[in-house]
């Protein structure tokens, strides 16, 4: 796998960049006060001095614990001392008393990305936004948007069952855009159905746009890219590589939205089924959208599917027609 593509190693790379970005505010932190209040070193080293003296006491032979204890009170007393003296001068020369303190921008785990072996939270927000760089292959440029969607692309003259094309793209427009500017955990499933080059992908990139910019995570994959994924973190004898599906496996069954393309296109087989079983219904018991599109008929996705992908698929998505010719051909005939 490639480093681009190596998302839980990009996000344990931002996190090093967060705790070198950290250490590097703290050094100019003690840089600044050091040169304004010079008295402030030479406290930290009397501080530190102690310290040294204290572990020198523990380690010395012969030294009986009563005495050991008087000498710790005593250290810690002049400790104690240096601190306050250290606090009062930096609120005299207007420092926050933990103007020097560590800095880190997780406090539950001190940006080290684990609480006692678990993975914390902020590690997780990390991965999940490298995946969600993933929508690269669906966001390949700035005019991917609603606002750049053109109806004009469609006739506006009775196709041969007698649909207008350009009406019914507008009600689907429509729906997508409200469904992006009201998306919520009770928003719908929707489901895509029409030919190639018909603005299924494009309009798909546009509620991800939308959504994205509004704090939501999105991910996006192809259903053969999809199956990849649950068959690396099953079978996969490459660690690394396993992890890293897992990851996304994990990100699929719990991101806000999951956009998932081309369904048909894939191989056919059980365990194919089963994942994509897994994904829909995972989703559907969480009460987390889906959409999917597709170039088949639901006939044709009763016929392929088992009974129990094709039930949830009919019964739990709005279905949404697309209508027209390839824009990509009209484009090449302008």
């Amino acid at each position: 796998m490639s480093k681009s593509n190596n998302f839980i190693s990009n996000a344990r790379l931002s996190l090093a960049a967060i705790r070198e970005k950290n250490a590097s505010e703290l050094k100019r932190r003690y840089e600044e006060v050091y040169s304004k209040i010079p008295e402030l070193h030479s406290l930290d080293m009397q501080i530190q001095g102690s310290m040294i003296d204290f572990l020198k006491l523990c380690s010395a032979p012969k030294v009986s614990e009563k005495d050991l204890e008087a000498e710790s009170r005593k250290i810690q007393s002049k400790n104690l001392a240096l601190q306050e003296k250290r606090r009062e001068l930096l609120h005299l020369h207007g420092y926050p008393e933990n103007y020097t303190d560590e800095i880190y921008d997780c406090d539950k785990c001190k940006d080290t990305g684990f609480i006692a072996h678990e993975r914390c939270d902020c590690l997780t927000k990390l991965i999940n936004i490298e995946i969600t760089k993933g929508l690269s292959t669906l966001l390949t440029d700035e005019n991917e948007c609603f606002e750049s969607f053109n109806l004009n692309y469609y006739d506006d003259a009775p196709d041969a069952s007698g649909v207008v094309p350009r009406e019914m793209m507008k009600m689907v427009y429509e729906t997508c855009l409200n469904y992006a500017e009201n998306f919520g955990n009770d928003s719908p499933n929707l489901l895509f159905r029409g030919g190639t080059g018909l603005g299924k992908t494009f309009l798909s990139a546009a509620i991800a746009r939308k959504l994205f910019s509004n704090g939501y995570s999105v991910t996006y994959d192809t259903v053969f890219g999809m199956i990849s994924q649950f068959e690396k973190s099953k079978f996969s004898k490459d660690q690394g590589e396993r992890d890293e599906a897992v990851a996304k496996v994990s990100h699929y069954l719990s991101s806000d939205l999951m956009i998932l393309d081309d369904l048909g296109t894939e191989i056919q087989t059980s365990f194919s089924k089963s994942a994509l079983y897994v994904l829909i219904n995972t989703r559907l018991i969480n009460k987390l959208p889906t959409i999917i599109s597709t170039n088949l008929t639901l006939g044709e996705i009763e016929e392929l599917y088992t009974p129990q992908i094709f039930s949830r698929i009919q019964g739990e998505y709005l279905l949404l027609p697309f209508f027209g010719r390839d824009i990509r051909r009209i484009k090449k005939e302008l």
